[in-house]
């Protein structure tokens, strides 16, 4: 044993150092054995034993109020649901949910420290900083580097950013977002919701989250979902791809056509003195999602918008269809 690790473990009392320990074990056999097993059934009951045991455990007092320590901090991982941010209305998820995501974020190789990863909407979400770590130890990756262009503001609330990145995978060169020497274009161009309150680095770092997950899926073959894999009120927003060719935004892409008419969003009827900026942009969400906004109201139950408590729920919604 290194002094570096008797100074780390000092700072862990005796009784949890066991159970912490073999919480690294099974997360770290489950990740190898996913990755390995030819046996799809093999894979089953290796998750589903994994998830049974690392469940008793984090039911432990000793471990829950380590896992409770670690939410809501970029030292640990992040939540949409902070109740230290003054623009949060909601609660603070409960224990059990977020447990769950946390078994789910381990058992697929991500870490509660770092803030590898997110709880968004009630899941799991892998987050930039353990996507970058997953690459980096993947079996026989090397070289791995990355850029992207600075952002390009397309008004309404979006920005484009070109991403790129080469590696080397057994020692064959890899490459996504470049254009070969064949002439063959891969252009990788992210659209990135933004709000007032990021800059530049924030920005890129959404769009470089993007790009970390296109890489894990080529080299995986395992999809990694993006910002906008997020479900709201159990109704999954999905925008018109119908301009995206093999998983790229082509910055020539056409316009896409006009929805077919339709019943169209209900009436919104607020009071002058509750539109505040924040409803405005709830306003812009609206417009932009229409009939899926309209479903996603009626999925919350809400017919009309009468009470301000009522313009809060949709407020709320709104913003969660945002990339996070």
């Amino acid at each position: 044993m290194t002094e570096k690790q008797t100074a780390f473990e000092l700072l862990i009392p005796d009784n949890i150092q066991g159970m912490a320990k073999e919480i690294s074990t099974i997360s770290n056999q489950c990740v190898d054995i996913s990755r390995s097993a030819q046996d799809n059934m093999i894979t089953a009951f290796a998750m589903a034993s994994g998830v049974t045991r690392l469940r008793q455990i984090f039911d432990m007092p000793e471990i829950k109020g380590m896992v409770e320590a670690m939410a809501n901090t970029p030292l640990g991982f992040l939540t949409d649901r902070d109740p230290n941010n003054t623009y949060n209305k909601k609660p603070p998820y409960k224990y059990q949910e977020i447990k769950e995501c946390v078994i789910e974020g381990m058992l697929k190789g991500y870490r509660i420290t770092n803030n590898e990863m997110n709880i968004i909407a009630g899941k799991f979400y892998p987050a930039k900083n353990g996507r970058y770590r997953l690459i980096k130890e993947s079996p026989g990756i090397t070289d791995f580097d990355f850029w992207t262009t600075p952002s390009q503001d397309e008004g309404n609330g979006h920005s484009k950013v070109a991403c790129f990145a080469t590696w080397k995978q057994d020692g064959v060169p890899q490459s996504i977002g470049v254009k070969h020497d064949d002439g063959t274009d891969e252009r990788l161009v992210f659209r990135v919701r933004k709000n007032a309150a990021m800059g530049e680095d924030a920005v890129i770092g959404k769009a470089l989250s993007k790009l970390f997950g296109r890489v894990l899926t080529k080299i995986s073959g395992v999809m990694s979902p993006e910002s906008t894999d997020i479900v709201v009120s159990e109704a999954v927003v999905k925008a018109d791809l119908s301009h995206l060719k093999n998983g790229k935004t082509k910055e020539d892409a056409p316009v896409p056509p006009a929805p077919p008419p339709g019943p169209g969003p209900r009436k919104v009827n607020y009071k002058p003195q509750t539109k505040t900026k924040i409803l405005a942009q709830w306003q812009d969400l609206y417009d932009e999602y229409g009939q899926v906004a309209h479903d996603a109201m009626g999925k919350l139950g809400i017919k009309t918008v009468e009470t301000d408590k009522q313009i809060s729920q949709i407020t709320d919604m709104c913003l969660s269809l945002s990339d996070n």
